[in-house]
């Protein structure tokens, strides 16, 4: 097992963020990492991804077929959604109206955009490496019906676990026992040798 930290957040270097776009870097990097280390079988190397993370995770495996397995807990379908949806939550303001010129300059100097941090358009490639979707429908970041979006753009074989009361990307703490057995039985159905 593996833990790192994204670009700009933990102890990675780093002032910013990218959501996703750059991460993917860190992610290919982690992976590349992993399979060479001699103990490591590279054809049993899972993934799991929290919030940004499962983004990230998700954006990754499209692409990268070293990765066998991804659990994507409380992952956005798209990111301007997930900003629009910010916006209209924590200011009560139109997402649209308000969100979009502010993304437009934070484009400009960012080095991406945020059409390029949709994970609803890849999700479908990581099939036939199974997937598996957790969120909570009590998500007041970002609305689990993201997650029931990705869910049905995903190809099989793909799972889903909603929990009812958990905050943003809190299930795993709020069900700790639950979470882990359903983590690491999809893990071991998936990855073993």
């Amino acid at each position: 097992m593996l833990l790192f930290d994204f670009r700009g957040h933990g102890k990675s270097g780093g002032k910013h963020s990218s959501i996703g776009y750059k991460e993917r870097r860190d992610l290919y990097a982690a992976v590349r990492y992993v399979k060479s280390r001699p103990e490591v079988d590279p054809e049993r190397i899972g993934v799991i991804g929290v919030s940004m993370g499962a983004a990230t995770a998700i954006l990754t495996a499209a692409e990268c077929a070293a990765i066998k397995a991804v659990v994507a807990d409380s992952s956005f379908a798209t990111l301007r959604d997930v900003v629009y949806q910010g916006f209209r939550n924590t200011f009560k303001l139109p997402g649209p109206v308000v969100a979009g010129p502010l993304m437009m300059f934070s484009e400009m100097f960012s080095g991406f955009r945020a059409s390029q941090v949709r994970p609803i358009d890849v999700v479908n490639l990581i099939a036939p490496r199974p997937i598996m979707f957790i969120h909570s429908q009590a998500d007041q970041l970002i609305n689990y019906s993201h997650c029931d979006r990705l869910f049905e753009a995903a190809a099989e074989p793909k799972s889903r676990w909603l929990v009812a009361d958990a905050s943003h990307a809190r299930a795993g703490e709020l069900y700790y026992d639950e979470y882990m057995a359903r983590v690491n039985d999809f893990f071991e159905q998936n990855l073993s040798a």
